[in-house]
């Protein structure tokens, strides 16, 4: 952002940064290529300082993962878009692996809400009692 020249009010908001057009991006604060026995090459990108137009006063932290390989042969896969807010950020490597153990951690909720019916609906239905005569 460019710095204020006094005149008017100071700007709030840098350069757009729009997650579907690579080319708003600027160079990432930090880069990490790691290769996961599953998964394959793995790439995460991170950028710091960024908001949303509604709230500027709140920073918080992109992280951009890439499958770069892929082990099974197929790679068919969306880039996923993270994000961090919080006082101290982790390292790269350390988010890689609290996603990883996240996502083993969703999917058990998954199954056990499924297991216990928490996800079959209600429904309400009348009951009628029939007395014996």
């Amino acid at each position: 952002m460019p710095a204020y020249s006094g005149r008017g009010r100071p700007k709030i908001h840098g350069q757009q940064f729009r997650l579907n057009e690579p080319q708003s991006w600027w160079k990432p604060k930090q880069t990490l290529e790691s290769i996961e026995p599953k998964l394959g090459k793995i790439r995460l990108k991170r950028w710091d300082d960024l908001h949303f137009r509604g709230s500027p006063k709140h920073p918080m932290t992109l992280i951009l993962v890439e499958r770069l390989e892929t082990v099974t042969g197929r790679l068919n896969s969306q880039p996923l878009w993270l994000v961090w807010v919080g006082i101290q950020m982790p390292s790269l490597a350390e988010i890689w692996q609290l996603y990883l153990r996240r996502f083993a951690l969703e999917h058990w909720y998954r199954l056990a809400k499924q297991t216990l019916h928490w996800t079959v609906p209600k429904l309400s239905t009348k009951r009628t009692v029939r007395t014996m005569e």
